[in-house]
Order: C-alpha cells, then structure tokens, then sequence
C-alpha cells in the first residue's frame, strides 16, 4: 500500500510538489509570525502597563490627601497599618481580599478576568504604616490579543489560496528552463537533429549553468559525430578508388596473366595502391586522434633541435628524382610546451607539400618573434591562385592541376597541419603569388 502510494506521489510533477511545500512553508511561517508578534505586542503592552501603574502608585504615595479612587484606568484603594479598608474604589470583579506585597507588580487572573495590582506601604509622618494598592484592569489586552488570533485564523484559509496561487506562477516560471531543457533534449531525440541548442535567457543561478552545461555537451556530441561521419565519408571515398584498382589487377592476374613480367606489373599496381590505403589509413586515424586535443599530452619540448633533425633527414632530391636545396635559418635555444612527435608531423607535412610543387629549392626557417614561435616553410613551384588559398586546408583538397604538377597527394596533410596547429592554440595560413611560389606558415 505504501508502495502504491510513493509511486502516485512520485507521478506529481515537480511544479506541483514545489508549488505545495513552498505554499506549507510559507503558510507555517506566517502564522507563527503573526501568532509571535500579537503575543509579542501583548507582552509589550502590558509591560508598559506595569510601569505606568508604578508610576502612578508612586506619586500618588507622595500625596495621599486629596485622593483621587479612580485615575487614567487605575483604581485606588487606601488601607490602615492592619490592612482595613479606609477609603477607595475597587474595579468590577477584583477580588478584596488578597494579601498585600510590596515587591513588584502582580497579575492576577480571577472569574475570566485580568489585573494588574501594587501594593505600597506609606512613609509619611500621617501615614506611616498604611497601604496604598493600586489595581489596573487588563482584560482588553487580552481580548484584543485573541480577537487578533482570531482574525488571523479566519484569513489563514484566504492566505493559503494566494500563497498556492503565487506559488504555483513562481514556480512555474522558475522551472520554465527546465521545461526548456526537456522540451529541446526531446526534440533532438526524436528528429536526431543535434544541431539544437537550449535557448533559455541569460543568467548565472543553477538552472542557467545547467542549461550552458547541456549545451556544452551538445556542442561535444556533435562534434564527435561530425568527426565519425568525416572519418567514414573520407575513408569510403578515399578507399573505393585503390580497392577497385585492387580488385581489377588480383581479377585480371587471376584469369589472365600469362607471364612474369605481366604479373610483376600487375603486382606493382597492387603494392602501389596498398601503400597508398596505408598512408591514407594512418592520416585519416591521425586526423581523428587529433581532433579530439584534450587527449593529447603536453611535455616542454626543443623545437630548435626538432627543427635541426627535420632538415638532417629532408631528402635532397624530389619525388621524381629532381635534386633539390633545402636552404634552413633555425634560431637555437627555442622551446615549447606541446605535442613533439604531431609537431613534427606538422612541420614535415608542410616540407613535403613544398617538394611536391617546387623547382629546385625550399627555405625552411623557425624563428621566436614577439609573444610566439614560427615556422615558415617556402617553395619556388607555380604558386597558388588567390581564390584557392581559403580550400587548400580542407580534406581530401588538391590543386595539383591548377599548379601544374604531377606529384599526386592525398589531400590530407595541411588538413592534418591544421589541426595540429589548433590543437596547440596556434593559426597555419599561406602566402601565394601565382609564378613566384608559396610560403606556408605555423605560428603558435
């Protein structure tokens, strides 16, 4: 039974639970409250009641004749040193006989009725001895106090209907975020559309920050997503071209090769495009390592040495055979906190896009200028077209016919040194003038 119950109340929502405990709370809060400031008030007053009619004892006391019964609500009664009564006026209900005592106001509470009462004993020459009481009627204070509760009992139920009704628009408003939330994360399961953002506006509280948070997830997701559908939409379109070139020569061997200069041919165009899979494989798997820089480790490295090892290991010839000078100005004694092997991979990219496209020479400099470090790596080839400069960093993009070479690539090493340079908080660009060659350019 229990059970039943927890799962019913489990299937409020939220709003209604908030708008419920917060109207309880607020309800229990101001009842009390009120209830704590009219005895509060009640208190007060008859406080100021019990010095007023010490007060008035007091001077009284100093003049005893002429005697005055009846004064601003304070009767007063005159006894003899026995305690008989001599002269006075008693408040309706207010018992006579009560013992006297001089040491504070009392209160008394006799047949419904309240009273505050004093008793002084006289010092004059006339009077020594005698007794003055003083008696003060405090039943309004009382009444008053409860007509007060009361009042306060009858609109407790009024109270309540507002409360709820303030506290369901507030809440209702607080959790309209949340709302926001839902409603978007919804949405983006079913369309699949992970595009969308929570829109909700500005603001630093929890929900605010909740919001940001889930956006910053979102932003994650997709781009991981991104990230696979590019690896699978580059390895399928890569891929489709050497594994048909494969599959024709294995095809052809099979049925028709009649020689071993045939099959040595035959085997060459398989090696070819195998290696090629190879290398575009490791620079697809590499590109998708990278794009996640988070996991990369950061170590200080030495980029004057990696520089200096870079230059050592150029071949000094071309792919086709062509010799070629490499020509380096490496400032020693330069160093960084990054990723030395994808450093490395960067700079070499960037010598083997120059040898594919120069004549006969390539300056390589690495250089420390204001507030960061940079490489420049440049060729004498045929330049780059202007309106071809912004695409040359993109996958899978060659402009081997527009700059009149026939060095093949695969179009995914300046994607790499892009990231790569990203990955570090730095910027690669290039600087071409058709006929005169290009310098390509990592700052970081």
């Amino acid at each position: 039974m229990f059970s039943r119950f927890r799962q019913k109340i489990d299937r409020i929502p939220v709003t209604v639970k908030v708008t419920i405990l917060y109207t309880l709370l607020i309800t229990m809060i101001s009842a009390l409250a009120l209830s704590f400031i009219v005895q509060y008030t009640s208190g007060l007053r008859i406080s100021q009641e019990k010095i007023d009619l010490q007060k008035h004892v007091i001077n009284i006391a100093k003049h005893v004749e002429p005697f005055a019964e009846f004064d601003e609500g304070i009767y007063m009664v005159h006894y003899d040193r026995e305690g008989n009564y001599l002269e006075g006026l008693f408040p309706p209900g207010f018992p006579e006989a009560i013992p006297f005592d001089e040491n504070d106001v009392e209160a008394l509470h006799y047949e419904r009725q309240n009273f505050l009462y004093y008793d002084m004993r006289l010092t004059g020459t006339k009077t020594h001895g005698e007794w003055l009481r003083g008696i003060m009627p405090i039943t309004h204070i009382y009444d008053g106090s409860r007509a007060m509760l009361r009042a306060i009992r009858l609109a407790l139920p009024f109270f309540f209907l507002i409360a709820i009704a303030g506290g369901y628009y507030i809440t209702k408003r607080g959790f309209r975020p949340v709302e926001e939330i839902s409603r978007t994360v919804r949405s983006i399961g079913e369309e699949r559309d992970l595009s969308k953002r929570i829109k909700i506006d500005s603001g630093g509280d929890e929900i605010h920050q909740m919001a940001a948070t889930f956006n910053e997830m979102l932003d994650k997701i997709e781009e991981a997503v991104t990230r696979e559908k590019r690896f699978s939409s580059d390895v399928s379109h890569e891929l489709r071209t050497p594994v048909a070139v494969i599959m024709s020569e294995s095809e052809y061997g099979k049925d028709y090769i009649g020689s071993i200069d045939e099959a040595r041919t035959s085997f060459n165009s398989i090696f070819t495009q195998s290696q090629r899979m190879s290398q575009l494989i490791n620079q697809l798997l590499e590109l998708a390592r990278i794009g996640n820089p988070e996991d990369l480790p950061m170590l200080p490295c030495d980029l004057s040495s990696l520089a200096n090892e870079i230059a050592a290991q150029t071949p000094t010839a071309l792919p086709d055979g062509q010799p070629c000078r490499l020509i380096t100005d490496i400032a020693p004694g330069i160093t960084l906190t990054g990723n030395a092997p994808l450093l490395r991979r960067a700079v070499i990219n960037l010598i083997d896009n120059a040898r594919k496209f120069t004549t006969d020479e390539i300056r390589f400099s690495l250089r420390q200028q204001k507030d960061h470090i940079r490489f420049a790596v440049q060729d004498n080839g045929p330049g780059i077209a202007p309106g071809e400069l912004p695409k040359i960093w993109d996958r899978l993009y060659q402009t081997d016919a527009a700059r009149g070479s026939s060095r093949s690539g695969l179009g995914l090493g300046l994607a790499l040194v892009q990231l790569i340079t990203r990955a570090h908080g730095g910027k690669a660009w290039a600087e071409s003038e058709p006929g005169k060659g290009s310098t390509f350019y990592i700052e970081i």
